[in-house]
């Protein structure tokens, strides 16, 4: 049996069963409850399928239990951490307060879409089987992160870069699917984009930058010196490599606490695949090398001529690192072909890896 209802701005013929369903409304009101009786994140996963498997692995969900946070608080004694690492909602006026149950989920789905007045609020207009909030342009705002990303949002606003992207079309890449995946709610709703919740620069599915040409690197000047420019080792091919912070709107590394190191490593590699180190830089938040946005730095090389052999190239890589040493992010990577003329000038084509 069938009737009509209408929904989605037009009369449709749909199973009573739903029909019925839609015209309840809100039947599940305990999803927008605060404190001890509010839900786990992993209940809204039962409809927004897609979106909790993000946000479960990104580093939003371990904000609180990881070991890099308990260490870095010894054992979560510095309470100021609180309000951003469990924080109970971004509805408040200054730094979020921290909330006091399910603290293992770190920055949940409440904390950044329970409304002070208990509805689910959104980017997007929709219906749901729990009170909604209206269509908050917050989301689509740098501002909305800078309640916790304090120092980054400061770079943010500061940054000169025309045109320059908010927060989220960089760590909250899109991509076009429903918002629910779950019977029978998605059926009122037709694919398009949304937001990942993986809180990072990185398609989760590649592996690779949502965003690409984030930093430009260049090789200038690469040419054969002797005489008493001369390296201990003989001749040398001297030059600089130039990177230059062209499509970020805050610094490399950027943040307010914890170990964040961003490290330029530039190798010679011949056709077997070996390498060797010719200069590895640094940059640090604390020591105020960080890379500002729009911000252009040369590093001067050395390459001693016998280093130079056939199908050789010249590899620089920026990357973000660990306190451990780990590579944790690629944020660009050049190769550059070198080959000898007969007056020794070395010349190069860069290629994008």
């Amino acid at each position: 049996m069938a009737h009509y209802f209408p929904y989605l701005g037009r009369l449709r013929k749909v199973p009573l069963a739903f029909g019925l369903v839609l015209l309840m409304g809100c039947s599940h009101p305990e999803l927008v409850r605060k404190g001890e009786g509010s839900p786990p994140a992993e209940r809204c996963g039962e409809c927004h399928v897609e979106i909790y498997k993000e946000w479960e692995t990104s580093p939003h969900a371990s904000s609180f239990s990881s070991e890099d946070f308990k260490e870095g608080t010894q054992d979560y004694s510095f309470k100021f951490c609180l309000g951003c690492h469990v924080p109970e909602s971004m509805y408040v006026e200054g730094e979020p307060r921290p909330r006091t149950t399910k603290l293992e989920e770190g920055v949940n789905c409440d904390s950044c879409h329970l409304t002070e007045d208990c509805k689910l609020a959104g980017p997007l207009k929709s219906r749901s089987p729990h009170p909604v909030g209206q269509e908050y342009k917050l989301y689509l705002k740098s501002k909305l992160c800078g309640k916790c990303h304090i120092k980054t949002f400061k770079e943010w606003q500061e940054s000169a870069q025309k045109d320059k992207k908010t927060c989220q079309h960089c760590h909250m890449p899109a991509v076009k699917r429903k918002l629910i995946q779950d019977d029978p709610w998605q059926r009122l709703y037709r694919g398009k984009d949304i937001k990942r919740h993986t809180f990072s620069p990185v398609e989760s599915a590649s592996g690779k930058l949502a965003s690409e040409r984030l930093v430009r690197i260049d090789l200038e000047g690469l040419k054969l010196v002797q005489g008493e420019a001369e390296g201990a080792g003989g001749p040398n091919f001297q030059g600089k490599v130039v990177v230059e912070n062209t499509s970020i709107p805050h610094s490399l590394p950027t943040g307010d606490y914890g170990y964040r190191e961003v490290v330029l490593k530039i190798s010679l590699k011949g056709p077997g695949g070996d390498g060797i180190l010719i200069k590895e830089e640094s940059f640090f938040v604390e020591m105020e090398t960080s890379l500002k946005s729009g911000e252009k730095r040369a590093f001067c090389l050395s390459i001693p001529r016998s280093d130079l052999k056939e199908n050789t190239s010249l590899t620089v890589e920026l990357m973000r690192k660990t306190f451990q040493g780990e590579t944790k992010l690629v944020l660009a990577c050049e190769e550059f072909p070198l080959e000898k003329e007969g007056d020794g000038v070395v010349t190069h084509k860069k290629t994008s890896m």
